[in-house]
């Protein structure tokens, strides 16, 4: 784990447009993703899942995600022009401030890769809306964790 450092409102301030427009992406391209994709049952609101449907569907959906991501991040790390040209961004802001906000500061084109991966396990199981927005949820709390 890198270090942690105080907060350099320079490097935050500065770095303010990247992550509004990754969060921009990320919701638009998901948004997109998920009403192409998903049936219409998974938006219908009088009919949810029953906890075993929601255990199941989570399951797939973290279990996609780690491993789409792991594979992805570890290209991104062995390709020297992906590292230089993608990722690279997204490292020299985590080593140097402490906010969990970093965790979406990347390149744009790394920030619909990502966005890809997070959403196959739903596309896979035809998920519940429901279950989607659970399993962000718990996304975006394991990103502020790690970051």
């Amino acid at each position: 784990r890198e270090a942690m450092t105080s907060l350099d409102w320079q490097w935050f301030l500065m770095s303010l447009p990247v992550i509004i427009l990754n969060a921009a992406i990320g919701s638009v391209l998901g948004s997109v993703v998920l009403w192409a994709g998903l049936p219409n049952e998974s938006f219908d609101w009088r009919s949810l899942p029953t906890l075993s449907v929601l255990a199941r569907d989570l399951a797939v959906c973290m279990a996609s995600t780690e491993i789409i991501y792991f594979y992805m991040h570890r290209w991104f790390h062995m390709n020297p022009t992906l590292y230089r040209l993608l990722h690279k961004m997204h490292h020299a802001r985590i080593t140097s401030t402490p906010v969990s906000f970093f965790a979406i500061y990347s390149h744009p084109l790394e920030t619909v890769c990502n966005v890809g991966q997070a959403y196959i396990g739903s596309l896979i199981c035809g998920c519940h809306i429901l279950t989607v927005t659970v399993y962000i949820a718990i996304q975006m709390i394991e990103d502020v964790r790690d970051h």
